[in-house]
C-alpha cells in the first residue's frame, strides 16, 4: 500500500510542472516580457503538453516495474532475476531523471525558473523513487562478495 503513494505524487508532481508553465506564460504576457510581435505562448503549452505525455509514460514505466510486490519477491530468489531488475529499474529511473532535468533546463532562462524550479523537484521525486527501489532490491547488501 506505501508504494501506491507513488502515483499522486508523481501526478501532482507532473500537474505542478504544467501549472507553473501555464501561470508563468501567462502572467509573463500580461505582463509585458513577450514582445507585442511575438507569435502566441501556445507553441510552448503545445511542448509542455507533450512533454506531460512524455514524462507520464516514463513515469508509468516506472510504476509498473516498482509497485507490483512480485518482482521484489522474483528478485529476491534468484540472483539473476535481481540483476536484470535492477538494469531495467536503473535504464527507466535514468531515463526519467535525464527527461526531468532537461525539461527543466530548457525552462532555465529568465521570467521561467517557476517551471524550472517545478521540473527540478520531479526530478528530485524520481530520484528518490529510484534509490528506495534500489533500497529494496538489495536487501541487506545481499551482493557483498
Amino acid at each position: 500500500m506505501k508504494r501506491l503513494i507513488r502515483v499522486p505524487l508523481y501526478i501532482a508532481a507532473i500537474a505542478a510542472i504544467d501549472a507553473a508553465t501555464w501561470f508563468t506564460l501567462t502572467g509573463n504576457l500580461r505582463a509585458g516580457v513577450y514582445p507585442t510581435t511575438a507569435d502566441t505562448i501556445a507553441i510552448p503549452l503545445a511542448e509542455a503538453a507533450t512533454s506531460t505525455i512524455i514524462a507520464g509514460s516514463l513515469v508509468l514505466a516506472t510504476l509498473l516495474l516498482s509497485v507490483p510486490e512480485w518482482s521484489f519477491r522474483k528478485a529476491a530468489l534468484s540472483r539473476s532475476w535481481a540483476i536484470a531488475l535492477g538494469c531495467i529499474f536503473f535504464l527507466c529511473y535514468l531515463a526519467a531523471l535525464v527527461f526531468f532535468l532537461l525539461w527543466g533546463w530548457d525552462w532555465f532562462t529568465p521570467h521561467h525558473y517557476p517551471i524550472a524550479a517545478t521540473c527540478g523537484l520531479a526530478a528530485a521525486l524520481v530520484a528518490f523513487f529510484g534509490g528506495t527501489d534500489l533500497d529494496r532490491l538489495l536487501p541487506n547488501n545481499s551482493f557483498k562478495p
